[in-house]
């Protein structure tokens, strides 16, 4: 009676998961179909600008020392004026990045631009524990902030600021985050597609429907009192960009994005740290949904908006589900429990051919011939389905309000296309061997479950089986390899 009782609730289990699913991959479907078909984007126009105001560039550290000089000599050459302009250093390194700060600051090239040098011993709250912590010397009615591997163009503050001049409502500005290294190799190329999904395609469509639009952490320009309004930058926050970009907007501030400006930046080569970063983004998306919640469902705003900003702190969940279904699908059928397979394989193809579609529509925007790029689409629909796990566990900490340690994502100092050496990335084998037992283990069930699909004449079964065991396989071969090949450069 109690199995019989565990099968029916897996069973109807299945089938909410498989709505759940179908439901999200016709609504992004849709999307990108209205975005590449019929929505036409606005142009902005520049304002112009008789008085420039006083600004300020914060530039968070933490032991980076291959790109630590990059960053601080494109930052001293923006163009604005000197007696406007205050860089903000913020330093919590325990290398030598520290002694490149020194040596940059005595330089008598830059000793007509203000440079403030922060210190700490105790890295509290991390990056947002350093924002807060400067706020008090800041000097700028607006601040802008770069990431260590960013790039920014020479007149990056001359395009933004204008706008935040034009709009006192605006609160924030985001531009789109451009990529040096995306040939560098494969894991670099197919982050880029995901990157530009998010920055070609998705903001433009939450901009012109008026939806909220998130904060991505650098290359972007806040009006001070806008942060202040929010209460400064949040506490215990692994995701503060997100919480306070959806914080400001549920306060009545607009947030724009500017798709024409471009900010170059560092794709990570490591796939073991593009799992903790995308982990690391899961969990904050939840965790500022946890915050968040009653702020979104309470703003004075339209009910497609409060939807969409419920909907996008919570698709991360999609990876759990998308975890969980084919397993309980495979178990349900091995023990004779007949279920649909439909509420399996709709799912599956839709988050497929939405992931492919919006790829290609990334290149038609971009203008590129995407021919020699799509022979790397099926290693890109791998990675998507390979990563559920460590994104899920992510979501699902969050979710729950489980502790998550906020590991760093150092970069190389890549120049045009090409790599430097990569610093020791990867733990103990303790940190990520639950990872790699978790996806072997689904992986090698999920193959039997091809066969198995097989012998049964499931033959779109069989293909949902055969993307998520390879994708999870590759993922965890692809991570042994990596750990492998560090100790044996060590």
């Amino acid at each position: 009676m109690f199995t019989l009782l565990v099968f029916q609730f897996l069973k109807y289990l299945y089938v909410v998961i498989g709505v759940l699913l179908t439901f999200y991959g016709i609504s992004v479907f849709i999307n990108i179909i209205y975005f590449t078909v019929w929505l036409k984007v606005s142009e902005f126009r520049k304002p112009i600008v008789s008085t420039w105001p006083q600004v300020t560039v914060i530039l968070p550290f933490y032991n980076e020392s291959a790109v630590v000089s990059r960053i601080l000599e494109a930052v001293a050459e923006l163009d604005y004026p000197r007696n406007k302009f205050q860089i903000m250093i913020l330093d919590d390194s325990t290398d030598n990045t520290s002694q490149k700060i020194d040596a940059f600051i005595s330089n008598l090239i830059y000793k007509d631009i203000d440079i403030y040098l922060q210190r700490r011993t105790e890295r509290d709250d991390y990056k947002t524990g350093a924002l807060r912590k400067s706020m008090r010397f800041v000097k700028g009615e607006f601040i802008a902030v770069f990431d260590a591997d960013f790039i920014p163009p020479i007149d990056f503050l001359l395009k933004t600021i204008p706008y935040l001049l034009e709009d006192e409502k605006i609160g924030f500005i985001q531009t789109r985050w451009g990529f040096i290294n995306p040939e560098q190799s494969a894991l670099t190329l197919i982050q880029s597609f995901s990157f530009d999904a998010h920055f070609i395609i998705e903001k433009p469509i939450e901009q012109e429907l008026g939806l909220f639009i998130n904060y991505n952490g650098s290359a972007g320009v806040w009006r001070k009192n806008t942060i202040l309004d929010c209460g400064g930058w949040p506490h215990n926050a692994l995701s503060e960009d997100l919480e306070i970009s959806f914080r400001a907007q549920t306060r009545g501030w607009k947030a724009l994005y500017l798709p024409d400006v471009v900010v170059p930046s560092e794709l990570t080569s490591s796939l073991y740290l593009l799992g903790i970063q995308q982990e690391r983004w899961a969990f904050g998306a939840l965790q500022v949904f946890r915050k968040l919640w009653k702020d979104v469902l309470l703003t004075k705003t339209s009910i497609n908006r409060r939807f969409h900003a419920f909907s996008f702190l919570m698709v991360y969940c999609i990876f759990v589900l998308l975890v969980i279904q084919p397993v309980i699908f495979l178990t349900l059928r091995l023990f004779f429990f007949p279920v649909p397979e439909w509420f399996l394989v709709t799912p599956v193809f839709l988050m497929t051919g939405v992931n492919l579609i919006t790829v290609l529509a990334t290149f038609k925007k971009k203008r590129e011939n995407w021919f020699p790029h799509a022979l790397y689409l099926p290693l890109y629909i791998l990675g998507v389905f390979g990563f559920s796990i460590r994104v899920g566990w992510g979501a699902l900490k969050g979710l729950l309000g489980m502790p998550q340690e906020f590991i760093r994502t150092p970069k190389t100092g890549a120049q045009d296309g090409f790599g430097g050496k990569q610093e020791s990335v990867m733990p103990s084998w303790q940190k990520w061997i639950g990872y790699v037992v978790a996806e072997l283990l689904i992986a090698f069930y999920l193959f039997y479950g091809i066969f198995f699909a097989l012998f049964q004449k499931l033959w779109l079964s069989g293909v949902s089986f055969f993307l998520f065991g390879i994708g999870y396989f590759m993922v965890a071969i692809w991570t042994i390899v990596e750990a492998r090949n560090e100790k044996k450069g060590q």
